[in-house]
């Protein structure tokens, strides 16, 4: 990852702090302390979530997988990763994904009063890659998608 990739990266994670420190200190003021536990705990539970990245796969492909669950929030879409069965991301960034299909998926996704949690799974199957989509807006049909090599 370049220099300036990182930089981009480093502002957007401040700019969700700061973000996350305003709500906190809103909460406080009004005295709504329950909501700032809340928030806390759902802020905690996220970042659980995300230590799946960070503990299982080499620096790039965290850096990736991150920056594409970043990339997922901009489409309004919560990507949470679920099973993460690959030894790099190089089939990933050769075919822009998980992002590409996320585009797709936020269309019809987009549609809901809230934002979907979208869980994601990644298999290495000899030189191919597959990707499972799901989530409770999938209903029985989660997407299942093959990259090949």
């Amino acid at each position: 990852m370049d220099a300036a990739r990182t930089v981009e990266l480093l502002r957007r994670i401040r700019h969700d702090y700061a973000n996350h420190l305003q709500v906190i200190s809103g909460y406080v003021e009004l005295a709504r302390y329950q909501e700032v536990k809340d928030y806390i705990a759902a802020m905690v539970e996220e970042m659980s979530e995300e230590r799946k990245i960070f503990e299982s796969l080499d620096y790039e492909a965290v850096l990736y997988l991150f920056e594409k669950m970043l990339s997922a929030r901009d489409l309004g879409i919560i990507l949470k990763y679920d099973e993460l069965k690959i030894s790099n991301t190089r089939n990933l960034k050769n075919h822009n994904e998980p992002e590409k299909t996320l585009k797709s998926l936020s269309d019809k996704l987009g549609k809901l009063n809230s934002e979907p949690v979208v869980y994601l799974s990644l298999y290495e199957n000899g030189r191919d890659l597959e990707m499972i989509f799901d989530g409770e807006y999938f209903g029985e049909q989660p997407v299942k998608i093959i990259i090949k090599e």
